[in-house]
């Protein structure tokens, strides 16, 4: 008699374009609030685009506050409920677990939320410092910035490809994404 050696359901290795297309799915979630965001924005300016840009620091904070941190929240909401996934991932029959298949503290579920958009933020921070520059010689600090953010963004991709479905930001707070029991 043949023993099934695969691993149960719930612990299989998740495809890394599974993953993708749940973020993708995510992102679409996220493109609606900023949207949202954006026409509370228009009709508080009586439909019209802001012209000039605040200061770069102070449109980081208002970028950091009303849109960074409640992205960063819903997914570490999401992830550490019951469902242990975000709408993405619920679409796609994934779930973030721990290590030994418990759900993931809300503390480690903020943790990798936190380390998933960190180059996203960076990406804002190059945008806000490029758009009010007004000169084209642009500040090594911010190339420096916008080279960190593209390295960690490939590295979480190569993680996931060759890190047995797992990326860097996985690894750090001990989670793994699998396919979610029917």
């Amino acid at each position: 008699m043949a023993v099934n050696s695969a691993a149960p359901e719930s612990m299989s290795p998740v495809i890394p374009l599974r993953r993708i297309g749940a973020f993708c799915a995510d992102y679409v979630v996220c493109a609606c609030y900023g949207a949202a965001i954006f026409g509370v924005v228009l009709l508080s300016n009586g439909g019209r685009v802001p012209q000039r840009a605040v200061h770069p620091l102070a449109g980081q904070a208002i970028g950091l506050f009303s849109l960074t941190i409640p992205v960063i929240l819903y997914f570490a909401i999401c992830e550490s409920s019951r469902w242990q996934a975000t709408i993405g991932k619920r679409l796609l029959g994934l779930r973030v677990q721990d290590m030994s298949g418990n759900r993931l503290p809300w503390r480690k579920t903020l943790v990798r939320a936190l380390l998933k958009f960190l180059p996203w933020e960076l990406g804002h921070t190059v945008v806000h410092q490029l758009v009010s520059g007004g000169t084209n010689d642009v500040p090594l600090w911010v190339l420096t910035l916008l080279a960190i953010a593209v390295l960690l963004d490939v590295w979480y991709l190569v993680s996931m490809w060759f890190g047995n479905g797992r990326t860097a930001y996985d690894r750090a707070s001990a989670a793994q994404v699998v396919i979610a029991r029917s």
